[in-house]
């Protein structure tokens, strides 16, 4: 039945599952039941990976171009601001008393 498949897999001499070395016409591992002519799916992340890579530059442009932030505020003002809030409470406590 898988007679011709024989020639196809002359050139695989290890099991790339278990490393059991393949007989001449074995078409399925006899350990592991690995078919002889098996691919991996390695091939299939490359593009997957490029997708995503692709995507994060282009997020990131994206806040590059178009994201601002929030005006900051100069500590100095901060700092004035908070003086005169200190003030207000000290003076409010004094006319309390």
């Amino acid at each position: 039945m898988y007679e011709n498949y024989k020639d196809d897999f002359e050139e695989d001499s290890v099991c790339p599952n278990c490393g059991r070395h393949f007989e001449s016409g074995d078409v399925f591992c006899l350990k592991c039941g690995m078919p002889r002519n098996h691919q991996s799916n390695t091939n299939n992340f490359l593009p997957i990976l490029i997708i995503i890579i692709v995507i994060a530059l282009a997020i990131g442009v994206w806040f590059l171009l178009f994201f601002e932030p929030e005006e900051k505020i100069n500590d100095s003002d901060a700092l004035e601001r908070a003086l005169e809030q200190l003030e207000q409470i000290e003076s409010a406590n004094e006319n309390s008393d």
